[in-house]
């Protein structure tokens, strides 16, 4: 297990776990306190089998569920994912409201690394360079990550990288960055920030029920707009 994996795990509470929805964009799991989303895995993702324990998942305890991101499968890591959110990302947290997290630096005229694809960075930042598992022209593959982190100023980190087991890496890659990571599956958990963290902006769900029908019917992120909220913590 990682360091960031025990740090996410170490806050996670027993208790209730009212409803689990593997959807084929997201994966949403609900607690008695918030609920948690996770970026569904691509059914030919390596790895990718069956949900050994569906039909079961609901009466799970959520600390139970949410050690799922210790598994092989990443499907079941996608489901402990959103386990963690939903303890973290809870209907009470005091965090600032924002509208994605793409302007956690505001202006800057310096370097900005970028794992992930995000629509519109490029109006944000001038000296920014994207780096994808399958690049598109003019973005860079991930053999060049470590070389991009390490001489940019700033790093921004989609959240999908907790599921496909890349995060601990990325973060340690950007240790003399500035770093966000933002995406609807970013765990708003303060002891990130003892990680090497500045920045984390996700997504807190407002209307469970509405998201989940949003989820089973294929809904992005784009559908959960009026049933949930972007919001941000910084390290203080």
């Amino acid at each position: 297990m990682t360091t960031l994996q025990n740090t996410l795990l170490n806050g996670v509470p027993h208790g209730i776990v009212k409803r689990v929805m593997v959807g084929i964009n997201w994966t949403m799991v609900e607690g008695k306190h918030g609920c948690g989303l996770a970026q569904t895995p691509q059914r030919n993702s390596p790895g990718c089998q069956a949900i050994t324990a569906a039909g079961q998942l609901a009466s799970m305890d959520l600390r139970r569920l949410a050690n799922l991101i210790k598994n092989p499968n990443p499907m079941e890591v996608a489901i402990g994912m959103a386990a963690i959110n939903a303890s973290y990302n809870r209907y009470d947290l005091d965090a600032k409201c924002d509208d994605n997290g793409l302007d956690a630096f505001g202006t800057v005229d310096q370097s900005v690394a970028v794992v992930g694809r995000f629509p519109g960075l490029e109006r944000r930042y001038s000296l920014l360079k994207v780096i994808e598992k399958d690049p598109r022209k003019g973005e860079y593959p991930e053999t060049k990550a470590k070389a991009i982190l390490e001489s940019s100023r700033y790093a921004i980190i989609t959240a999908s990288t907790f599921v496909n087991g890349t995060a601990e890496k990325m973060v340690s890659y950007a240790d003399k960055c500035e770093t966000a990571i933002i995406g609807p599956g970013t765990p708003l958990c303060p002891k990130l920030f003892e990680l090497g963290v500045s920045v984390l902006s996700g997504l807190i769900i407002d209307k469970p029920s509405d998201a989940f029908q949003i989820i089973a019917e294929g809904g992005a992120v784009k559908e959960l707009k009026n049933a949930s909220h972007y919001a941000t913590i910084r390290k203080g």
